[in-house]
């Protein structure tokens, strides 16, 4: 049996093409239409390898019969063309001439996604799990899905999944961290600490590299909210915690709330306090705390904040 290419989320990326051992004799021969999707891959970004490409795919399938797998490489090249609806119909057909063909339904939800259809995503995305146990991709798309939509007990549930799969994915990680906030459970104290371990000995030194990570998100009437805690804090004035604040509007940011400390403060016998970071510059608030405020401490302080500095992004103007 051979193991498909699949597209991810956020990005298209092509897997490895592999086949599995062959128990005893002679290999079995690679699908035509497999070798023809491998050497696609080796002309990654040539339009023109890839036109001539599905030309020869197209020939396949006038020969018939028809086969899902043909059909699942009509859709691989045809998303490297850009040609979106026509690989969600190639991927389409090719779950409606093989139904277990995993790989295919995932590809088809990340398409989904990418046309707004999220609703008809997910069902993609769940029948590949159903059909994978050990897809940590869909269960990872799932949980994103959910939490988009608010549904942050699903959403957890689906992250704690993939984080079965990948127990040593940053990213799961934090996204499991992330759903347990939002449904302010206990659990989110020990799931930061093994994050920060996880931080200080993977070795992917693009996580080692990290000097923040979002924690939370929230939503402020249409101004979304991203919570971000620094990993490396120190000096005479540094924030802990900085909420950014982007406008739905423009997609961009419009400023911050930080939980913050600086030397003088500290002096007068505080420990934190309430910033904010406006287009016009920087200015403190309050109020100040003696010890580090928890999340449901700060959560309502932080909306309140941001409904009185940005009321424009609030709004969605």
């Amino acid at each position: 049996m051979t193991q498909l290419a699949r597209l991810l989320v956020p990005l298209a990326v092509l897997l490895p093409l592999a086949l599995e051992p062959a128990g005893r004799a002679e290999a079995p021969r690679e699908e035509p239409a497999l070798q023809i999707l491998r050497d696609v891959s080796q002309h990654e970004g040539d339009r023109a390898y890839a036109t001539e490409a599905l030309t020869k795919v197209d020939a396949l399938i006038a020969r018939g019969p028809a086969r899902g797998v043909d059909h699942y490489v009509r859709g691989q090249i045809l998303s490297r063309l850009e040609r979106v609806e026509d690989a969600l119909a190639a991927y389409e057909q090719a779950t409606r001439l093989d139904p277990k063909l995993g790989d295919a339904h995932y590809n088809a939800g990340v398409l989904l996604a990418e046309l707004g259809r999220e609703r008809e995503a997910m069902d993609s995305w769940e029948r590949a799990a159903t059909l994978d146990a050990q897809d940590a991709d869909a269960a990872f798309n799932l949980g994103q899905a959910h939490y988009n939509r608010g549904e942050y007990d699903r959403a957890l549930t689906w992250w704690k999944r993939a984080r079965d799969l990948e127990p040593d994915s940053f990213e799961v990680l934090k996204k499991v961290l992330q759903a347990e906030n939002a449904l302010h459970q206990p659990e989110a104290k020990k799931t930061r600490e093994l994050l920060l371990a996880l931080w200080k000995t993977s070795p992917d030194m693009r996580v080692r590299g990290l000097k923040e990570f979002v924690f939370h998100q929230l939503e402020v009437g249409k101004a979304h909210v991203y919570a971000y805690e620094n990993l490396k804090p120190g000096g005479d004035r540094y924030y802990l915690y900085a909420f950014r604040v982007v406008s739905s509007k423009t997609q961009q940011l419009v400023g911050s709330v930080s939980l913050e400390t600086s030397a003088a403060l500290r002096e007068q016998g505080s420990a934190w306090v309430l910033g904010v970071d406006l287009a016009s510059g920087h200015k403190t608030i309050g109020p100040t705390f003696e010890a580090l405020p928890t999340l449901a401490e700060l959560e309502p302080l932080v909306r309140q904040t941001v409904e009185a500095e940005f009321p424009d992004a609030v709004a969605g103007k």
